[in-house]
């Protein structure tokens, strides 16, 4: 047997058990006799067979890192109160673990920065259940723990006191990771409390003050995020009657939550509403419970003209906002916004995606944009003045850009680049608008405005009954719907007879369309056009090739600027050799 304890120099040490049946009864004495140096830092462990771990190993003063692996009849981790340094620790396919802290006495991990639970189907608790832990934190220092398929665990550890809420009910401020920046928790079935005590009934609020970066995937009996405590307490800015349990966080990902259907737990604090102060990226996934976001709150001043009517957000710092496979989510904010004088504000959101949530039918009311924007928005109001992209799919009840009630003024998406809408079978049309900054040509009394200034990207699939682009009959043909728009893709919309306005379009796509959207391209393809691809469903939507047929160059002899041209099933075109560009792709 190697002589490991004359090897002064070994500061990393990697062991992996293959042994035969002869050998398994014997691990343990093998183990043993493998005793490290004392200068050892970093030890792993692969495929170990015995129910325990011998002394040596919680007698490294300087291992930063220990890494069990596949130990699967070990029951008791070695004894780590003598493991200072440590600050790495990774235990995965421990069959048998049970708890992490053993022993007769309470020892924390002083200095335990990262922190992996992977597989341990037996484990069940954070400490023996004869400990009594007090007031003292078991990971003071910890920034990172992921745990994952550990089927029994309930809850996270005790949380300790931070100092008392300066709230009226007198309520504790608890956290058991005062440095926690990042926690993953997946496929924990049992999973249900943020403490291993009941926090609404026990006058507890949890909090995790520095983290940043949350992900709860595949917790199926997880109902509700912890109480946190008013965030007065906590930020410098005025957020009254706002409270956090995650005052730092940016990046949040719940998903796979089964019966996930609150923001707070049940019988939280009164006079107070969650929010995430500096949440920058919201991803929620497959929580068929789900009906609403957090209501925020009314800090943000009341809007403009309407003393009665507040704008909130629960979001003021949201920059991606990312909701797929919500059954039931229908409000943007836990009260019914239109009815009760609300206006919802996500007043930095980019990116919004809503994929398959089929009970929502609108998007929420927002303020004036006068609030918000330094240009003069008369009128238009937005409940996203900064979105760039927004895509909406698979909303089989979505029919409306605007809350039943809202009030008065255009809903207008001042800088948005990208829109992508797919299969919302009652969408009908986009947001209209009859207000503008400059008069409608020949009509001193009716103006018009772009409500999508900035956009340059629209696609639409399987739009089945849309007909509209938005704006009024009395807008003729002189006015720009869409200024910088380039690119438009049209897929699947049979209704829609008319192709929107823009100086800027290069690109356009039509597939399976109404045979009068044929004719509108007609007209653009000479002005602007560098890629043109068309086709019709089949025979009966077809244009006849006598109505279909059009040339390439204007009554001028000008040519096209076309330099792609791709023809399905039903088109027609005459081409004149002379005339077509020097750089034509025609499939």
């Amino acid at each position: 047997m190697a002589n490991l304890g004359n090897k002064k120099e070994l500061i990393a040490l990697s062991l992996r058990w293959t042994p035969t049946e002869e050998e398994k009864p014997h691990c343990h004495k093998i183990l043993e006799g493998l005793e490290a140096p004392h200068g050892l830092t970093a030890l792993r462990i692969n495929d170990y067979l015995g129910t325990s771990f011998p002394v040596w190993i919680g007698m490294l003063p300087n291992m930063v890192e220990l890494h069990l692996y596949d130990c699967k009849k070990s029951k008791n981790l070695p004894p780590l109160r003598q493991v200072p340094a440590l600050q790495v620790l990774c235990l995965e396919g421990l069959e048998e673990l049970q708890c992490l802290c053993s022993g007769g006495t309470f020892f924390n991990f002083p200095n335990l920065k990262e922190l992996m639970l992977v597989r341990l189907p037996a484990f069940d608790r954070w400490c023996e259940v004869n400990w009594l832990q007090g007031e003292q934190v078991i990971f003071p220092h910890l920034k990172k723990l992921c745990i994952q398929k550990c089927e029994k665990l309930t809850a996270l550890p005790e949380a300790a006191p931070l100092g008392p809420s300066c709230s009226q009910n007198h309520t504790e401020i608890r956290s058991a990771f005062p440095a926690l920046k990042v926690l993953k928790l997946k496929e924990l079935d049992k999973f249900q409390k943020w403490g291993s005590a009941d926090e609404a009934t026990q006058g507890q609020q949890i909090i995790f003050p520095c983290h940043e970066d949350l992900s709860v995937l595949d917790c199926k009996n997880l109902i509700a995020l912890p109480e946190g405590p008013l965030l007065q307490e906590l930020c410098g800015e005025d957020y009254e009657k706002a409270r956090s349990a995650f005052p730092a966080l940016k990046v949040l990902k719940p998903e796979g939550l089964e019966n996930f259907e609150r923001w707070e737990q049940v019988g939280a604090t009164q006079g107070g509403d969650t929010m995430f102060p500096h949440l920058e990226e919201l991803w929620i996934g497959n929580c068929p419970k789900m009906t609403a976001l957090p209501a925020g709150t009314s800090s943000l001043a009341p809007s403009v003209g309407r003393s009665d009517i507040k704008t909130w957000s629960a979001f003021p710092a949201l920059k991606v906002l990312k909701l797929k496979g919500l059954d039931k989510f229908q409000k943007w904010g836990s009260a019914d916004e239109a009815t009760q004088g609300q206006q919802i504000i996500f007043p930095c959101l980019e990116d919004l995606s809503v994929l398959d949530c089929k009970n929502l039918i609108a998007l929420p009311e927002g303020p004036l944009l006068q609030e918000f924007c330094g240009e003069d928005y008369e009128n238009a109001r937005s409940a996203f003045p900064a979105l760039k992209v927004l895509e909406l799919e698979g909303l089989e009840n979505f029919e409306r850009w605007e809350q039943v009630g809202a009030t008065q003024g255009d809903t207008m998406f001042p800088y948005l680049e990208e829109l992508w809408i797919g299969d919302c079978p009652k969408m009908t049309a986009l947001p209209a608008g009859t207000l503008s900054l400059e008069p409608l040509i020949g009509r001193s009394d009716i103006t018009t405005r772009p409500l999508f200034p900035k956009l340059k990207t629209l696609t639409f699939r399987d739009l089945i009954n849309f007909k509209s682009w938005g704006v009024t009959e009395v807008i003729n043909s002189e006015q720009w719907t869409f200024p910088d728009l380039e690119t438009v893709l049209i897929d699947g919309s049979p209704e829609l007879t008319t192709l929107p306005e823009g100086p800027k379009l290069s690109s356009l796509t039509i597939r399976e369309g109404h045979q009068q959207i044929f004719l509108a391209a007609i007209p653009i393809v000479i002005d602007s056009l560098s890629e043109l691809a068309m086709s019709f469903k089949d025979a009966e939507t077809a244009l006849p090739a006598e109505h279909g047929a059009f040339e390439l160059a204007d009554s001028n002899n000008i040519k096209s600027t076309l330099t792609r041209l791709e023809l399905g099933w039903g088109c027609h075109f005459l081409f004149h050799s002379n005339i077509l560009g020097p750089c034509l792709d025609a499939i």
